[in-house]
């Protein structure tokens, strides 16, 4: 899914005549130690399935963190309408978090 919502990106980007610099995964697969470490709060992160059922994104070369939040929106609305779970939605918000929460089980 995360190439679909790469190529859906760069396909909405270039209709405005902008250049999408890509999503790269920075984060998927954690131990539960790991995972403690990163977000105590979130024991059961679907990051701790193997496979992977989460990934963190980055967009581009910059820091997740200060990509902006409408960026994230755009992203997280594709995913959530393909049926994944977008972080963005979560208390606090988590914006480079996209899961596939229950989809496909």
């Amino acid at each position: 899914m995360v190439v679909a919502l790469d190529e859906r990106a760069h396909a909405e980007f270039s209709t405005q005549g902008l250049r999408f610099p890509g999503l790269y995964i920075i984060s998927g697969y954690r131990t539960p130690a790991a995972q403690a470490a990163v977000n105590p709060a979130a024991p059961n992160s679907l990051h701790t399935r193997c496979p992977a059922l989460a990934v963190d994104l980055r967009v581009g070369d910059l820091p997740a963190s200060v990509t902006d939040p409408v960026i994230w929106g755009g992203l997280g609305r594709w995913w959530n309408e393909m049926g994944g779970r977008w972080g963005g939605t979560f208390t606090p918000p988590d914006w480079n978090h996209f899961d596939l929460g229950t989809a496909g089980f």
